[in-house]
């Protein structure tokens, strides 16, 4: 499977498979009953594991565009291709594990994200796994809304 299917220096497109179904934000973390602290769930693990090395055997890390390194601003997409669960799984609760496990391989902490989209479709066969369509462009959304919005009066 292709994992790269767009790099250019105006944006960055990846397929991820993962083989298990992606974990929503409220089963990543569980609690350990005798000490009380937070762990990441086996599966959480699994997943974020595996999201890592498909972005480290693509070779992305190595070569990539250089909008990312200037620590400037992005705007990321996310499509979920799901297995099942179009209509009852929260599009939000998966995003967090996902988004981590690229951003930290990529280098980029997901505090200069200010645009994000994220949507989710079902999948047209009978495959086991799941599929994440990422996308990372520099961003052209104006953050500053407030003061053009008291020079546009």
């Amino acid at each position: 499977m292709k994992t790269i299917l767009e790099c250019s220096k105006e944006s960055i497109k990846l397929l991820l498979k993962v083989d298990d179904r992606i974990p929503s934000v409220n089963s990543i973390y569980q609690v350990n009953r005798k000490t009380g602290s937070l762990y990441k769930s086996p599966l959480a693990n699994k997943i974020y594991q595996e999201i890592q090395s498909q972005l480290t055997l693509s070779g992305i890390v190595d070569f990539m565009p250089a909008f990312m390194k200037d620590r400037k601003w992005f705007e990321t997409s996310y499509q979920f291709v799901l297995r099942y669960g179009l209509d009852t799984r929260d599009l939000s609760n998966m995003l967090k594990l996902v988004e981590d496990a690229i951003h930290r391989k990529l280098g980029i902490d997901d505090h200069l994200v200010n645009s994000l989209k994220c949507v989710k479709s079902l999948m047209n066969n009978n495959s086991r796994a799941e599929f994440i369509i990422f996308e990372i462009k520099p961003s052209q959304f104006d953050s500053m809304y407030f003061e053009n919005k008291a020079k546009e009066v």
